[in-house]
């Protein structure tokens, strides 16, 4: 993977920043020794089964005992009101000669050695229409000067 478009870790997670966005412009923009390719991925956390990580909802949101980070993550699964924090969009640089499927592999099987050993389960998506190179750019055509 081309790692200079985005950032080494992700930032924000336990505030409810769930997409990961990278740089798409400096991404697109490599044209040696390989073309760069920009894609969207989804990853899906799903914890184990049997253990809780909700919590109360409080005055003090702050206030989630042992597991602050997994219950702040996971916890906000069950409020209809809330964003979902355990699934979170991951902008990353690719080769051109790698598809969306290649990705989306690569990505499951890190996911899945990493968390394993905890239980947790990933479920990785990358659909190709998320994944551009710099020529994608659409032409516009007359109906979209008139509009």
């Amino acid at each position: 993977m081309l790692q200079e478009s985005w950032d080494r870790y992700p930032v924000g997670l336990l505030s409810g920043n769930t997409y990961q966005m990278g740089v798409y412009d400096e991404c697109v923009d490599i044209q040696y020794p390989v073309k760069g390719q920009y894609c969207l991925s989804e990853i899906k956390l799903i914890p184990p089964a049997g253990r809780n990580y909700s919590f109360k909802r409080t005055e003090d949101l702050d206030d989630f005992g042992n597991n602050h980070a997994w219950k702040t993550i996971l916890g906000w699964g069950n409020y209809e009101d809330q964003v979902p924090r355990n699934i979170f969009n991951l902008g990353i640089c690719i080769p051109e000669a790698c598809s969306a499927l290649d990705l989306q592999t690569s990505l499951q099987s890190e996911f899945d050695e990493k968390f394993s050993p905890e239980q947790f389960k990933t479920i990785v998506k990358v659909d190709q229409i998320k994944c551009r190179v710099r020529e994608d750019m659409y032409l516009y055509d007359t109906s979209y000067y008139l509009t």
